[in-house]
């Protein structure tokens, strides 16, 4: 589609502005949260690198909806004003070129920069989610969880009762556990994995009963197999995963067959479903709404002003959305004409504005 050599360099140096903007704000990103929760994560001897590695970049693709877009409106702010002082934009329209022939590689980016939001909510973020909220639960809320002491219990097949702690439903494991087989003889297991059948637990103890009528330690064993436990894997189908952390594939299905969920089930469901692709569409309304205000002829062209109106508006976009979002769940209206709305008027405006000082001029 980029074919000449203008084209191919205006697309170029877009590109690698947004490259390093992502690049900056990620490192910002990183050293404020990591000085905020380095003190829970040193605290944890088992936290590795690669798992703290793991969980900024999980943030980073959670927070990504945001960082695109941003890279991009920052990215048509520096080219197309960098282009319009050294009187770029007006040599290439002696030479011919339309306003709107101009603009198609930023056009062209702006959707990648959508379909790869779309793809990011569709299969990145959820997964992102889901590990974020693990990750703290073990590593950063995990002392303030500490004086909560919880016990969970589920009978097996051959009607002995297990009896756990916590539990990990993505990784499939159980943790602190007592496995009462009878009255006569109880297991205590430290972890208890079940990603394969018969499941294996590690650091188990034994405690039988004797002649004395005291339970007492039998057997010790650092890794076991429990071939002989009929185990369960329904017990972690009581897990809930919020609807905020579900993918737009599932969204849409639990959107067609919301029919059978609660009232106010619907409402997230179509809540988070419109929000995400209201979001998605970020780059398409940057387009339109940014470059009018950067190819303006004038001799003192503020690209600071630019740039903190541009930003303050997207900052208030958002906030916008998010609070139809809680709207919308609280069924105050329907989802879609609460999420939607705002979006269309402020895309109806800029489409207006981008018709006049680009479309018509060309």
């Amino acid at each position: 589609m980029l074919t000449t050599i203008w084209e191919k360099t205006i697309f170029k140096k877009l590109i690698k502005f947004i490259f390093f903007f992502l690049l900056g704000i990620y490192a910002v990103f990183v050293i404020t949260d990591f000085s905020v929760n380095s003190s829970h994560f040193l605290s944890y001897n088992i936290v590795s690198f690669l798992n703290v590695f793991l969980f900024y970049l999980y943030k980073f693709i959670k927070y990504s909806h945001i960082f695109v877009p941003l890279g991009l409106l920052f990215g048509i702010i520096k080219v197309i004003s960098d282009m319009n002082i050294h009187n770029e934009l007006v040599n290439l329209q002696m030479a011919g070129l339309s306003l709107k022939k101009i603009l198609r590689p930023v056009f062209v980016i702006s959707i990648i920069l959508t379909i790869f939001c779309l793809c990011n909510f569709e299969f990145f973020c959820p997964k992102a989610r889901n590990s974020i909220e693990h990750f703290e639960d073990q590593y950063i809320t995990k002392k303030s969880k500490k004086n909560e002491s919880k016990l969970f219990t589920t009978t097996l097949l051959d009607n002995s009762k297990l009896i756990y702690q916590e539990k990990n439903s993505v990784k499939k494991e159980l943790f602190d556990i007592f496995w009462i087989r009878s009255n006569d003889e109880i297991w205590h297991i430290k972890s208890l994995k079940t990603t394969s059948l018969p499941a294996k637990g590690h650091f188990v103890d034994v405690f039988k009963r004797t002649n004395n009528a005291f339970l007492e330690k039998v057997d010790s064993y650092t890794e076991y197999t429990f071939s002989n436990m009929p185990f369960e894997t329904s017990i972690y189908k009581d897990v809930f995963v919020p609807f905020a952390n579900r993918s737009i594939s599932e969204l849409i299905y639990k959107h067609i067959k919301k029919i059978y969920a609660s009232s106010k089930d619907k409402a997230s469901i179509s809540s988070q479903f419109n929000s995400k692709l209201v979001k998605a569409f970020f780059p398409i309304l940057i387009f339109f709404a940014i470059p009018p205000f950067c190819i303006k002829f004038k001799r003192g062209i503020s690209i600071f002003f630019i740039s903190a109106l541009s930003l303050f508006s997207f900052i208030f976009l958002l906030t916008l959305i998010d609070s139809m979002i809680i709207l919308s769940e609280n069924q105050i209206f329907f989802p879609s004409f609460l999420i939607w709305t705002p979006f269309i008027i402020i895309t109806i405006f800029f489409g207006i504005n981008f018709y006049k000082e680009i479309w018509k001029k060309s």
